[in-house]
């Protein structure tokens, strides 16, 4: 708990996979938990991934960002790379 917020101010996760450990922990220690998405992924994973508990999502792509959108109601900043 507050030994995370001491150390941290936010977790950043690079995909869904390592998403699935930073939201706990972000939401333990109470900072926000920004999830980076790199391709379109079936719905049943982003439950999974705890996609709707995250903080910010940030998309590589429009059509990510799009697709994620109709999976799952939510969308989130584009960074072009």
């Amino acid at each position: 708990g507050p030994e995370l917020k001491a150390a941290f101010e936010q977790f950043v996760s690079n995909g869904g996979g390592p998403c699935q450990l930073a939201v706990p922990l972000a939401r333990l220690a109470g900072i926000p938990c920004i999830c980076m998405f790199h391709h379109p992924a079936p719905k049943r994973y982003h439950f999974l991934w705890r996609t709707k508990q995250v903080s910010t999502i940030v998309f590589t792509s429009r059509f990510t960002a799009e697709h994620t959108r109709g999976k799952i109601g939510r969308t989130g900043e584009v960074v072009l790379v």
